[in-house]
């Protein structure tokens, strides 16, 4: 639980529709509060397993890296709730390992080798600095190319020479059985090929439901004059809301797991669609047919992260 796992939070909430909201971003639509620090470490124990690890990057190519350095650096840039700062800082004691965000939560038995920064002061002071520097569910809420693109660039500024940036957020479409991409469903329509759970997301976000946010980010990677392009990988993994996945390899306890995240993830929308003015029926009826949808043996859907790694030259 949020409440066992933070031991104290300096930045100060506003109140909106019922939720605690961070008071330094516009941009980011999410709360910042215990529901949602809850919500945060489900997600993360979650792609946790889907990735069979803290992170995306093989975990021989990791070792490669820090192998180099006396003291290998890690930075975590939209670190939530400190969870994945804690873990890889036990996992690699001797490595020093640096936490920024929006709202400041402190882990409980947090590592002595793992330190928070503010990152309303920019990232100037932390260039050139760190062997990884993991971008988890931070690109979505930037609005712009031209802003995505350069919050990217000063990402990978904080790389010293051969180190590795992460990128890793959910594609904006769920995604069928048969790892299709569903569009958002339509109003009195035939939306067998399409999809209430991408409708929901798409209209708290204000996108189109098109998976466009990973193609950009690997377009970055690529066009960025410091990223070796011949290391630039990409894996993605699809997750099962509410069922096993098919093929046992996530097995009923992942799909569990996706389902409370994704019923979690509808509350922490809430506020945005609110805000945007849409009725509260409105939100209760696209709800609705959105927890219909995921119960419905005939339409199996999969929540799908997708992850872009690639070395600094």
């Amino acid at each position: 639980m949020a409440t066992a796992l933070v031991m104290e939070s300096t930045g100060t909430l506003r109140e909106s529709h019922g939720r605690g909201m961070n008071v330094m971003s516009e941009e980011y639509i999410f709360p910042a509060d215990l529901p949602e620090i809850d919500r945060l470490n489900l997600q993360h124990n979650l792609w946790k397993r889907a990735m069979k690890g803290n992170c995306s990057v093989p975990a021989d190519e990791l070792d490669a890296v820090f192998a180099k350095q006396k003291e290998p650096a890690i930075l975590d840039l939209g670190r939530g709730t400190g969870i994945w700062c804690k873990e890889m800082a036990e996992a690699y004691p001797e490595a020093r390992v640096v936490g920024v965000d929006l709202v400041d939560s402190v882990p409980a038995g947090m590592p002595s080798n793992c330190t928070r920064g503010d990152i309303t002061q920019g990232l100037s002071s932390f260039r050139n600095q760190f062997d990884l520097v993991h971008v988890r569910l931070v690109i979505v809420h930037i609005k712009g190319d031209a802003a995505k693109e350069a919050a990217i660039g000063q990402a990978i500024a904080c790389l010293r020479p051969g180190g590795i940036i992460v990128i890793s957020t959910y594609d904006e479409s769920y995604a069928s059985s048969s790892r299709q991409f569903l569009s958002p469903a339509r109003d009195d329509e035939d939306n067998s090929n399409r999809s209430w759970c991408t409708r929901y997301l798409a209209e708290a976000f204000g996108r189109s439901g098109e998976c466009v946010v990973g193609d950009f980010t690997q377009k970055c990677l690529v066009n960025n004059v410091a990223i070796d392009k011949k290391s630039i990988r990409s894996d993605s993994f699809y997750i099962p809301v509410g069922w096993d996945g098919g093929d046992g390899t996530y097995g009923g306890v992942t799909g569990e797991m996706s389902l409370r995240q994704t019923y979690a993830l509808f509350e922490t929308c809430k506020p945005s669609l609110i805000s945007k003015g849409v009725p509260q029926k409105t939100i209760d009826e696209w709800e609705r047919k959105a927890e219909e949808e995921i119960k419905d043996p005939r339409k199996r859907l999969f929540h799908v992260v997708r992850s872009i790694w690639g070395r600094k030259l």
